[in-house]
């Protein structure tokens, strides 16, 4: 059986209880600078989204932005529906 080592034959250094300690306390300070990150982040977001322009949210056909919907039926009602061409 062939076995693939990923090292360049370097001894492997184990950590101590004091690396742990230091690591935790580093991950306490990195874990207070994210929340303040994650405020910043936020509130440029925020004023970002404040700053858009406003659109109109109601599903409107842009070709007919002029009509009526009067109007709209007689054309649909002229043009759209079907008429019987058998009828003599």
């Amino acid at each position: 059986m062939e076995t693939i080592i990923w090292t360049k034959n370097e001894k492997i250094e184990k950590s101590t209880q004091m690396d742990r300690a230091k690591y935790l306390s580093l991950k306490e300070i990195n874990s207070n600078e994210k929340i303040v990150n994650n405020f910043n982040k936020r509130s440029v977001v925020n004023d970002k989204l404040n700053e858009r322009y406003l659109t109109n949210q109601v599903s409107q056909n842009p070709f007919f932005v002029n009509n009526n919907y009067v109007n709209d039926l007689n054309i649909r009602n002229e043009f759209l529906i079907p008429k019987n061409s058998n009828f003599n």
